[in-house]
């Protein structure tokens, strides 16, 4: 949806430009009927209203979500599988409880950047960027696992390059509502 928006505005904002620079209009049939529906499209365009979506589901703050009764036998590999599978099932509050709970301590390297990373997943997902971005830093300088080191590094450029697209839209709605 927001590469749509995005995809729009600047469709909205080059097009017509491009358009009244045509050095010669009328010279075909053809290209005066294209430019015609250009024109109608790009009003249309203009005319339809763009709702921004949220970038990630955000759970209400209100609410208050307590560990539900896990059938585990209390070792820190069941509650990664259980922290895993709550994430697979969206349930991501109850996730980032079950992988702040393990004591990361006593894992092996490559256990301890995978849990890492899941809480700072699960931060994403939650809406909760700043404590996300931070979670990925501390993976992005572990030595403790590449693969999840890479990762993090990945995340973390998203979570940039997005909000440098939302500054962006930002000023380019604040010029539209000037003019």
């Amino acid at each position: 949806m927001r590469a749509r928006v995005w995809q729009t505005v600047a469709f909205v904002a080059v097009v017509p430009a491009l358009c009244a620079a045509d050095p010669a209009p009328g010279t075909g049939s053809k290209r005066d009927e294209l430019h015609a529906e250009l024109m109608k499209a790009l009003e249309r365009l203009k005319s339809a209203p763009v709702a921004p979506a949220p970038m990630v589901p955000v759970m209400p703050p209100a609410t208050k979500v307590t560990l539900p009764e896990l059938p585990l036998d209390g070792t820190d590999e069941s509650k990664l599988k259980a922290g895993a599978n709550f994430f697979k099932g969206n349930e991501f509050e109850v996730a980032r409880l079950v992988f702040t709970q393990i004591n990361a301590a006593g894992l092996p390297r490559e256990d301890r950047a995978f849990v890492k990373y899941m809480i700072a997943c699960c931060q994403r997902r939650l809406g909760r960027l700043a404590e996300a971005e931070a979670a990925f830093r501390e993976v992005a300088n572990s030595d403790d696992d590449e693969f999840h080191k890479n990762c993090a590094i990945w995340q973390l450029s998203l979570l940039k390059s997005n909000r440098d697209l939302e500054t962006q839209l930002g000023e380019l709605r604040s010029r539209a509502k000037s003019k």
